[in-house]
């Protein structure tokens, strides 16, 4: 996959992210992300439907067992806006899942957290919860609501990737270039709502399901590397067309993937953090944390 020439996204490097320089902290928990394929077996695959149902995995906060080295004084991390996804009207709860991939290799900052996150849900539904929250068990989450406008649905949300990215592909033994991997992912469409009992049923499903259990499934998704030959941060607005699952590893062969008519429109900037950022971010309670000492009161 080629990267944006200035004349095919005059933004980049310059004009409307220049205002975009703040770093918020907040970000949405738990996050979810479906792992790369560590490889492409496309001929194990042949005659056959693909599952439309990849495995999700849980990130958690755990620090691994070997960190990756420390940068000192300023360094250059990622900021990233997901704007929205276009031309797709959603039929249950939907979201962006998005992160950073040195190949197939998630990518860990400075603390080892894995750099992904996930926005707030999008909840085409928002007039029946509001009437009935505990129709969904109580996983109405902080940001949940309605965001759709027209047939594009609006997240604004943005989140800084902590790792010194041009020094890590400086110290790299073997060159590997890193790549920002989105991935929009919506639940099953419920055929029928019955807030009285709290239950929903659904077209995947032949019995009645609850709401907030119900796993999320591929949509879409994007995968852009972000570093250029020399290592330094790719920055601008793009609007790219989503890929229909499954999921490809990098480097992407474009001629191996389907385009969808849906879009997602998301900024890369360059950010430059220091130990402070890292430390303010260490010191942020999960939400679980927070939900028990709730409970403790």
């Amino acid at each position: 996959m080629r990267e944006p020439t200035p004349e095919e996204d005059p933004n980049a490097n310059k004009g409307d992210t220049d205002h975009l320089e703040e770093v918020k902290e907040e970000e949405p928990e738990p996050v979810q992300f479906m792992k790369l394929p560590n490889k492409d077996n496309h001929s194990h695959n042949k005659g056959k439907k693909p599952r439309k149902k990849l495995e999700e995995t849980k990130i958690e906060e755990e620090p691994p067992k070997s960190l990756p080295p420390k940068g000192k004084g300023h360094r250059k991390g990622i900021y990233l806006i997901i704007h929205q996804v276009k031309n797709h009207v959603a039929r249950s709860h939907m979201k962006v899942a998005a992160a950073l991939f040195e190949e197939v290799q998630l990518v860990l900052d400075e603390r080892g957290r894995q750099c992904a996150f996930n926005t707030t849900i999008h909840n085409p539904l928002d007039l029946n919860a509001k009437g009935n929250k505990s129709f969904l068990n109580n996983s109405m989450e902080v940001g949940m609501s309605n965001k759709a406008s027209g047939q594009d649905i609006i997240f604004n949300e943005d989140h800084s990737f902590l790792r010194d990215i041009p020094l890590m592909l400086k110290t790299q033994k073997k060159r590997r270039d890193v790549y920002l991997n989105l991935q929009v992912v919506e639940k099953p469409e419920p055929t029928n709502i019955q807030t009285t009992n709290a239950s929903i049923a659904y077209k995947t499903q032949d019995q009645t399901a609850n709401y907030g259990n119900m796993e999320f499934d591929l949509f879409g998704w994007y995968l852009m590397k972000v570093n250029d030959a020399e290592g330094n941060i790719i920055s601008g607005k793009f609007t790219r067309p989503l890929y229909k699952p499954p999921l490809r590893k990098p480097p992407l062969d474009t001629e191996k993937v389907e385009q969808m008519e849906t879009e997602i429109e998301f900024t890369i900037q360059e950010l430059d953090f220091t130990d402070k950022d890292l430390d303010r971010r260490q010191k942020k309670k999960s939400k679980k944390e927070l939900q028990a000492e709730e409970e403790a009161r």
